[in-house]
């Protein structure tokens, strides 16, 4: 089971957070390669953002093909199915900035 990240120091939510953060960077270069893997990830930023609604709506439709490309089972890990205490990285920033 893993450790509530309530009951963690701030070192520890900081350790977890950089092997967290390397796992998925990891994974996502398995999965695109290198270069579509940084990709991806500014496309997500871009469709998270809320100051450009357009922009923002085109790169969740990229980001969308590009995860229609991979296989259902490459798609797992990448949405975390079937994966149990695994940590989120926006809930341990969520934790280190509630913390500050």
């Amino acid at each position: 089971m893993k450790k509530s990240l309530s009951e963690m120091s701030r070192d520890e939510l900081q350790t977890l957070y950089e092997t967290v953060k390397a796992a998925d960077d990891a994974l996502l270069t398995e999965l695109f390669g290198e270069g579509e893997a940084v990709r991806y990830k500014r496309l997500q930023r871009t469709a998270n953002s809320y100051f450009d609604l357009i922009r923002a709506d085109a790169a969740y439709a990229e980001v969308e093909r590009m995860e229609a490309r991979l296989t259902g089972e490459e798609q797992k890990p990448l949405f975390g199915i079937g994966e149990t205490d695994v940590y989120d990285l926006d809930e341990i920033r969520a934790e280190i900035g509630a913390r500050r």
